[in-house]
């Protein structure tokens, strides 16, 4: 009963400030441009903001290894929504997304406005338009993030590292890194995190904040230099065992 009390006043705090993150952000786009989120101030305004949706969630985010400091192409596992929070709480970046996610209330417009590229992943023509804005985006000095996989598992397993994007790694010559995410047991219970099988984003939300905490470790791998692999197949396999081997699969 306590549980279900506290979950349902962070669901309140947890949408008021997804509305005042919204709010600024159409605030910033007004003041800094459409791309506010590749400006040095309104990307930091973004971490900022991304560090206090992890406070809400309740993540315990550990880092491990070292973050480039370059705008570079980030690549990692994907176990959940979550991933993306823990990942943006630190960094400048922005996301490649599945297509479905801009439906999603409040937060498909805001992820939108924030700089996230939706995919479709049958469209062969918005592949090749989401991987030029995302050269762009590398360009204009911020970091790209995208998973592999295509999928969220349940971190016991990795699955195949899709190539196509890894070409805009390529194309732009910058550095790739990959990030090993993690949820580990806590109190012997396993994650609440997994975000897979027919759940709903509102059903997993509220499992989020029913929990006590959630535990997130990200690993940061040694960064692949851009002189390194000149082949996308390659540089995907590469990051894919980088991964395996930091996770210990």
């Amino acid at each position: 009963m306590i549980r279900n009390f506290f979950a349902v006043a962070r669901l309140f705090l947890f949408s008021s400030y997804l509305l005042s993150g919204l709010g600024l952000a159409i605030i910033l786009s007004l003041l800094l441009g459409k791309s506010w989120y590749t400006n040095s101030v309104g990307s930091w305004i973004k971490v900022v903001w991304t560090k206090g949706v992890a406070i809400i969630l309740g993540l315990n985010i550990k880092r491990f290894g070292k973050a480039s400091g370059e705008p570079r192409l980030i690549v990692s596992n994907h176990i959940s929504w979550l991933d993306i929070v823990a990942i943006s709480a630190y960094q400048p970046c922005v996301f490649i997304a599945k297509s479905s996610v801009i439906n999603w209330p409040v937060i498909g417009f805001l992820a939108s406005i924030s700089g996230t590229l939706f995919l479709d992943r049958q469209n062969r023509k918005d592949l090749n338009n989401v991987m030029q804005k995302g050269k762009a985006a590398i360009d204009d000095g911020i970091s790209l993030v995208f998973f592999p996989e295509a999928t969220t598992t349940d971190g016991k397993q990795i699955k195949s590292f899709h190539p196509s994007i890894y070409q805009t790694a390529i194309d732009v010559h910058c550095a790739t890194q990959a990030i090993a995410i993690s949820y580990p047991e806590k109190k012997n219970l396993a994650s609440p995190a997994p975000y897979i099988d027919d759940d709903t984003f509102v059903s997993h939300l509220y499992r989020i904040l029913k929990a006590p905490g959630v535990d997130v470790n990200l690993h940061y791998c040694t960064p692949i230099p851009e002189n390194c692999h000149h082949d996308r197949k390659e540089l995907a396999a590469s990051t894919q065992n980088q991964v395996i081997e930091a996770l210990s699969i």
